[in-house]
């Protein structure tokens, strides 16, 4: 059977020649260069297409998978790199997230740490005016202490002085002396104990 297409097709061929030579013989086509050239063409695209088509089939097949391969390859790298962004992306973002919270955390340690620095400040100055106050009490009563003992000693320096003159107005003036004296004392023994 193929034996017979093959005998059909060459004298189709053979026919198709004769037709065409006895076409052009009797002028009825005339050939110039245009259709001369136009002819070859279609009888090279024909030949081409017969001897050369699977060729070119398989070598435009084999071309389309590498570039097939070449964008998958390319694809597959452009999906790596997106990936490495989205991971360094995510880095990044757990990354401000943990400074945000050490500063949050900073900040709060660092307000408590002014708050005890204020106490501690207050209390030493606090403390260092207490004992200023203190001295200068301390002194005061020294002074206080001091000016009451010149006066009993002064006063006692007096009335000893006036009981050693022994004239009746004198002694009688001593008696009272006496006890203004002692009253005095009574009355201001209380406050030196204060």
């Amino acid at each position: 059977m193929i034996q017979n297409l093959l005998k059909d097709r060459i004298i189709a061929i053979i026919l198709s020649c004769f037709l065409l030579v006895a076409l052009v013989a009797s002028e009825i086509l005339v050939l110039d260069e245009e259709a001369l050239v136009a002819g070859c063409f279609v009888l090279f695209v024909l030949f081409a297409y017969k001897n050369v088509g699977d060729v070119l089939a398989n070598e435009l097949d084999d071309r389309s998978s590498r570039i097939q391969k070449e964008l998958q390859k390319s694809f597959d790298q452009k999906r790596e790199l997106l990936l490495l962004e989205i991971e360094n992306t995510q880095k990044q973002t757990s990354l401000l997230e943990d400074v945000k919270q050490i500063y949050a955390f900073s900040s709060q340690q660092m307000k408590i740490v002014e708050e005890k620095r204020k106490k501690a400040v207050l209390n030493r100055i606090a403390s260092q005016a207490n004992l200023q106050l203190r001295t200068l009490l301390l002194k005061e009563k020294e002074i206080f202490d001091s000016l009451q003992r010149d006066a009993i000693v002064s006063f006692s320096q007096a009335v000893l002085k006036e009981f050693q003159s022994n004239t009746p107005e004198v002694l009688d003036q001593k008696a009272r002396l006496l006890d203004d004296a002692i009253e005095q004392l009574i009355a201001s023994a209380p406050e030196q104990h204060l």
